[in-house]
């Protein structure tokens, strides 16, 4: 999971992360699938560091306990945007079971989303691409008539090159015989 997060990020635009994880393996196997992407090692037991300094922390792990809880993350520093006001630090659980203990989003200027937000998040995002899937069914219907009739507008251009073809065929045979009525020419004259 951890893997997909790290991907997921850098497709949107993500350039610079902390991973934390008990091993540093896993992290030089995410280095070498992104080698655009400063990717930041530090061992598990910098955790709590790591994540007070953090704007968005994104946990899944197969811990049996939540790994953040609200007196811990309570402890955290505030955040500060870059134009000086407070912004909101973000927990975003993926892990079943919970990493975030449910009372952090009582914390101040905290928000966290787990899976069940996501599954909500889904569907409505479900919604939206059935919504816009009828509207692209729409436009596809228009797109085939328009194509079918230019199809069929195919079908008459052997016919006229034929055509055009017999006429040339005729006014160069023309051509020829009224050249040979006019005697002799000059190519000056022709």
């Amino acid at each position: 999971m951890g893997k997909l997060v790290i991907k997921h990020l850098v497709v949107k635009g993500c350039t610079k992360m902390v991973v934390v994880n008990r091993t540093e393996e896993k992290v030089n196997a995410a280095r070498e699938e992104c080698k655009n992407v400063e990717i930041v090692y530090q061992p598990f037991s910098n955790l709590m560091s790591c994540a007070s300094e953090a704007d968005v922390i994104f946990t899944c792990t197969a811990s049996e306990t939540p790994l953040f809880l609200q007196e811990q993350v309570s402890t955290f520093p505030l955040l500060t945007s870059q134009n000086g006001s407070q912004s909101r630090r973000m927990f975003v659980d993926i892990s079943v079971p919970k990493n975030v203990e449910s009372s952090v989003s009582d914390v101040e200027a905290t928000r966290v989303c787990n899976v069940d937000d996501l599954k909500e998040v889904v569907e409505a995002n479900k919604e939206d691409r059935l919504r816009k899937a009828a509207e692209a069914q729409l436009i596809i219907s228009e797109e085939v008539q328009e194509f079918e009739a230019w199809k069929d507008t195919l079908e008459t251009v052997p016919t006229l090159k034929k055509l055009r073809a017999y006429a040339e065929r005729i006014r160069s045979s023309e051509f020829k015989k009224c050249i040979t009525k006019m005697g002799d020419l000059t190519k000056k004259s022709l």
